[in-house]
């Protein structure tokens, strides 16, 4: 049955920039991503992507920034000094939570 709005699916996916950097993956998290369709649970290029997939189907899929995360605004672009941030190892992928006065 194919995939419709409101169905509970889990997928196995791997998100990779044009030059193949891989930004996500579930085989590296470990666990497949899971999400009610057309709940806005992902971005919504992925979710219409999804929408018609039968089960064990495999889908291979290009989204614009306008169907992703939206164009590179340099305004919203804030660069830190390493020393504003926590002792350890920084690279790619690192998450912090930061707060602005």
């Amino acid at each position: 049955m194919p995939v419709r709005k409101g169905d509970r699916v889990k997928v196995e996916c791997r998100g990779t920039f044009a030059d193949g950097t891989v930004f996500e993956s579930t085989e590296d998290d470990g666990e497949p991503l899971e999400f009610v369709v057309g709940e806005g649970e992902v971005i919504d290029g992925f979710e219409r992507a999804v929408l018609g997939m039968e089960v064990g189907e495999e889908r291979e899929v290009v989204l614009g920034p306008l169907e992703a995360y939206g164009e590179r605004d340099p305004d919203l672009v804030r660069e830190i000094p390493r020393e504003g941030l926590p002792p350890g190892d920084v690279g790619p992928g690192t998450m912090y939570l930061i707060e602005s006065p």
